[in-house]
């Protein structure tokens, strides 16, 4: 069951002059391993690492629903439909709500070939191998890593497989009289990139958790052709420039995922996509089960400082366990707006200048630096 719950610091990240983590090798999945998670979609809060100016780094979500438990299981390959076509695999995982057949080694799991009844949107039933193994986990992974996968698979289908297509090319023919479409072909060309970009402190609860984060990009180009059969004999024509913007669109995808990995984790201890071609989208994402602490009281970051009253329409307290030393006032743009130093565990803040609207404060104290957003109504 859906519900709408209100979270603080579920993802607040404070950096410390502390050693980095490396996740580690035994945080690659073996066969029989199911981890759990709980889905969310995320509608407020927003943050980011600057890794050129080693400065803050942080996530923030405010109202979000969560979605349900979800499963992401391991099984033995020989447990697929379709395990003969695909002799060398011996693990059977999910890839893009599909049958995945991968192989694992030490270092890595990497999809060889899928089968399932659609794929990017197209519900056609498909089992194909993928032109190069594509690797989805690896490990370990240290700070400034940097890795790049790509590969693509094919497809071809009589028109008759997939009405809605035959109509639009049908339609959309640019050839004009005198030929015949016979059928068509699909190819998908995907590539990921994943790059370890910072690394700091969670603090989901009254705890903290140290963590790395993962940037990863996932492209996908897809590319129809059709079989044109004319006077002069036939030919294959890519005809993805003749579709309609409006299908075509749903075909391409360009998604960023930020992953937060513990290093000793299977699991991802938070991770959310955001489409990359739309910075106004809602994320969606996943949490590891029983990381999420909900609250409705003053703001606090892991027990260590709160925040209050928010919204505010004057003054804003800040009280910490340790001595503040510097605060930093941004819009929601990132630009900043205001700074101040201090030397004290309480400090007030008169906001008379400043206008209604959404802010988010950074605070340093001597253990770190704690970001959240805030309220002001006038």
């Amino acid at each position: 069951m859906k519900k709408l719950v209100s979270i603080l610091a579920l993802v607040c990240i404070s950096i410390y002059m502390s050693a980095q983590i490396t996740v580690g090798l035994n945080t690659l999945p073996e066969v029989g391993d199911v981890l759990q998670y709980e889905s969310f979609t995320a509608y407020e809060g927003v943050g980011k690492w600057d890794s050129i100016a080693q400065d803050f780094q942080y996530w923030e979500f405010y109202d979000i629903v969560f979605d349900g438990e979800t499963e992401e299981s391991y099984l033995n390959a020989d447990m697929g439909m379709v395990k003969d076509s695909f002799p060398d695999a011996d693990m059977l995982v999910d890839f893009l709500g599909n049958e995945g057949y991968a192989i694992r080694n030490s270092t890595s799991i990497s999809i060889i070939g899928f089968s399932g009844q659609e794929f990017a949107g197209l519900p056609v039933p498909l089992t194909l191998a993928l032109e190069q193994p594509f690797v989805i986990r690896r490990a370990p992974i240290a700070y400034g890593d940097l890795y790049n996968t790509q590969t693509s698979f094919s497809a071809r289908f009589p028109l008759s497989d997939f009405p809605e297509l035959d109509t639009l090319i049908q339609e959309n023919n640019p050839l004009g009289e005198g030929v015949d479409i016979d059928s068509f072909g699909i190819t998908w060309d995907l590539n990921r990139t994943e790059e370890a970009v910072g690394w700091g402190s969670m603090f989901p609860s009254d705890f903290d958790i140290e963590i790395l984060q993962v940037l990863q990009r996932d492209q996908i180009q897809t590319t129809i052709e059709a079989y044109i059969i004319s006077v002069i004999g036939g030919s294959w024509l890519d005809v993805s420039a003749f579709l309609p913007e409006e299908f075509s669109s749903q075909l391409d995808l360009d998604l960023l995922t930020y992953k937060y990995l513990g290093e000793n984790n299977k699991e991802s201890l938070v991770e959310f996509t955001v489409d990359a071609n739309d910075p106004m989208a809602i994320p969606s994402g996943r949490a590891l089960s029983g990381l999420i602490t909900t609250s409705t009281e003053d703001i606090t970051f892991g027990n260590q400082l709160s925040l209050y009253p928010n919204p505010t329409s004057d003054i804003l307290y800040i009280k910490a366990e340790e001595a503040i030393i510097q605060l930093h006032i941004y819009d929601v743009n990132g630009q900043l707006i205001s700074s101040k130093k201090e030397n004290s565990e309480f400090v007030s803040w008169n906001l008379d200048g400043f206008t209604s609207g959404h802010y988010y404060i950074t605070v340093q104290t001597e253990k770190g630096i704690h970001s959240q957003r805030f309220a002001l109504t006038k």
